[in-house]
C-alpha cells in the first residue's frame, strides 16, 4: 500500500479529512538491512525491528468495504491505486529477534471497549513471512526490499470502519500499544 501519511501513536485525525477509513491492527517492521528473497525467518528477524501499528486504509469510493456496493476486487484496487491511508506507528521498537511472532496477540479497543482480538498466526502463520513474501515479489520484478523501509505486516483481525473514537491496539510480547483519536 502507498501511504499518504505515517503518523505517531496518539495523533488526533479528523474523519472529515478522509473518505472511509478502516482500522487494522498490524505490526510495523523497520528494516536495518536489505531482505533477500531466500532469507530464512531467523535472518529476517535479525535484520529488523518491530513496533505496534494500526493501518487505516482509505478509499475515495463510498461504501468500498461492504455496504450497498460490492467490495472492490484486488484487480480494482491495484489498477486504481485507491487505498492510500494512514499508518499509525507506536513509539516502542524492539529487535525482532526478541519476539516470538506466532504467539503475539493484538487486542483492538474502541473507547476502551474490546472490539476484536487476533494473533500472529493469522498473518501467514507468522508476520515475518509477510516480509519474505514481499521480498520475493519485489525480486521477481527486479526490486529489493531495502534497508530503511517500513513494512506493515498485514492485519491481525478483520477490518473495522473508523468512527469518532479513541482506537487503541495493544500487542503482547512487549511490543506495546498504538492509538489514534478520530474526531
Amino acid at each position: 500500500m502507498l501511504w499518504a501519511d505515517i503518523i505517531r501513536s496518539g495523533s488526533t485525525v479528523p474523519l472529515d479529512k478522509h473518505f472511509a477509513p478502516l482500522l487494522e491492527p498490524e505490526l510495523v517492521f523497520r528494516l536495518r538491512d536489505d531482505i533477500h528473497p531466500e532469507a530464512s525467518l531467523e535472518e529476517v528477524a535479525s535484520k529488523c525491528d518491530v513496533a505496534a501499528g494500526l493501518e487505516c486504509p482509505d478509499s475515495r469510493y463510498c461504501n468500498w468495504f461492504g455496504g450497498q456496493y460490492p467490495a472492490l476486487t484486488l484487480r480494482d484496487l491495484i489498477a486504481d491505486n485507491c487505498l492510500a491511508g494512514l499508518l499509525v506507528v507506536g513509539d516502542t521498537w524492539l529487535p525482532a529477534t526478541e519476539v516470538h511472532f506466532p504467539t503475539v496477540t493484538a487486542v483492538l479497543l474502541r473507547d476502551g471497549v474490546q472490539i476484536a482480538t487476533g494473533d500472529g498466526t493469522g498473518v501467514l502463520g507468522n508476520p515475518l513471512k509477510a516480509l519474505i513474501w514481499l521480498s520475493r515479489h519485489l525480486a521477481e520484478r527486479g526490486g529489493v526490499l531495502s534497508a530503511n523501509t517500513l513494512v506493515s505486516s498485514g492485519t491481525f483481525t478483520a477490518p473495522f470502519v473508523a468512527t469518532p473514537s479513541l482506537v487503541t491496539s495493544s500487542f503482547s510480547e512487549g511490543i506495546g500499544d498504538v492509538s489514534i483519536r478520530w474526531t
